[in-house]
């Protein structure tokens, strides 16, 4: 992650500007307003019995007393006072005048104005440490090449730093214009390889949002075996009491991290148990109703089996009645054929008897006109018969009466 917006140089390296960013002001106005974190006072109370503890046991992990160190960015102190009181020579660097008189008084150890870049020491160190520091430059390449020129061969370079996990807007390492670079471990990785450095190791550190990462400029750099041997009674004491002290709050933590769950466990287990309850009374009523439900289905399923079986009776008789009927249709339906068959061979029979009766009719009014004709005519030759035979009656009976033979 990789703050973009514009950003002065000065803010880091100048140590004599009033407005320079690590100035004065940081310690003194913008950690106490600004991050709401305890100031200079309060965090070298705090730091010199918790996280300063920390670090110096890890620190010895690979450091021995009488060796070298150079801590960047060292304040409130109480981190490099340890080193001191467990035999190391150390050399702090803060940025700005104030801060390196406050850890000089508080803790009488040597304290120069930074930035490393510009620091020239009489010796090169055993090692650079920087806690919290490499999130905060403008140009790591830079410093940490210049960590290298200060390191001997096989010193070693002890970072902490927020490991950037892929967390959202609202992590609370993102702070605008001061965490200028949060890294990955494998960017961390690349970025201390082209320095020049070797990664030794890479872990979790005090916080769970950091990672502790040491380095060596060399390959030649081991862990001891016991950080405590060769430790002064007071050092190897404070150690030992804190690893007891932390042993106990892990404890502790552990021990109400169990209470917490058994009791949140025992509230799940309630409100299940009272869930099941109710869930068991609704079973209850649900079985009762769904037996009712039962009796009432099995009722209809034995009506709708003897419904099914007269149905499968009707069927059977309707698709007897079916196929009796398509015979009867296709019988009938030859039979039709048959009929208008016939029909059309009567009708044309009808049609020809229809032409010949036309024929006959007319034929016939030609006959009963001539029968007309000759009735008629006959009739005319009948009474003239008749008058003939009127006449010859007449004629025969004048010739009897005049003596006239018939």
């Amino acid at each position: 992650m990789v703050y973009t917006d514009p950003y002065d140089l000065d803010d880091y390296t100048s140590t004599t500007s009033d407005t320079a960013f690590y100035g004065e002001r940081y310690w003194r106005d913008h950690v106490p307003s600004g991050l709401g974190l305890p100031g200079l006072v309060e965090r070298a109370r705090t730091d010199l019995s918790e996280r300063a503890v920390y670090y110096l046991d890890r620190v010895l992990t690979y450091l021995s007393p009488g060796d070298r160190a150079l801590e960047l960015g060292c304040a409130p102190g109480c981190f490099a006072y340890l080193l001191g009181q467990a035999g190391l020579r150390v050399t702090g660097i803060e940025m700005g005048a104030p801060t390196v008189d406050f850890v000089r008084t508080a803790f009488g150890i040597d304290v120069r104005e930074g930035p490393v870049e510009r620091l020239q020491l009489e010796t090169r160190v055993d090692a650079v440490i920087g806690f919290d520091l490499l999130e905060h430059l403008p140009r790591p390449f830079d410093t940490l090449r210049a960590c290298r020129e200060r390191l001997q061969d096989d010193g070693a370079l002890i970072l902490q730093t927020p490991c950037y996990r892929g967390e959202r807007a609202d992590w609370s390492m993102l702070v605008p214009a001061e965490h200028l670079f949060l890294y990955t471990e494998q960017s961390v990785r690349t970025l201390l390889a082209q320095a020049g450095f070797t990664v030794l190791e890479i872990g979790a550190s005090l916080f769970p949002h950091d990672m502790w990462i040491v380095a060596s400029r060399g390959a030649k750099l081991a862990a001891r075996e016991d950080p405590l041997a060769e430790l002064n009674p007071q050092t190897a004491a404070l150690i030992t009491l804190y690893r007891r002290a932390a042993a106990q709050t892990r404890e502790r933590v552990a021990v109400e991290n169990d209470r917490r769950i058994h009791q949140v466990q025992a509230a799940d287990a309630r409100d299940e148990l009272a869930a099941v309850r109710v869930d068991q009374a609704e079973k209850a009523q649900l079985i009762e109703v769904l037996s009712r439900d039962l009796g009432e289905i099995r009722e209809d399923q034995r009506a709708k089996e003897a419904t099914i079986c007269e149905l499968t009776h009707q069927l059977t008789a309707i698709r007897t009645d079916q196929v009796n009927k398509a015979n009867l249709i296709a019988s009938t339906s030859h039979d039709l054929e048959a009929v208008r068959q016939d029909q059309r061979a009567k009708t044309a029979l009808i049609d020809a008897m229809s032409l010949e009766l036309a024929d006959l009719r007319a034929d016939q009014a030609a006959k009963e006109a001539l029968i007309g004709s000759i009735s008629r005519e006959l009739e005319a030759v009948r009474a003239d018969q008749r008058a003939k035979e009127a006449l010859i009656t007449r004629l025969t009976e004048g010739s009897s009466d005049h003596g006239i033979p018939a």
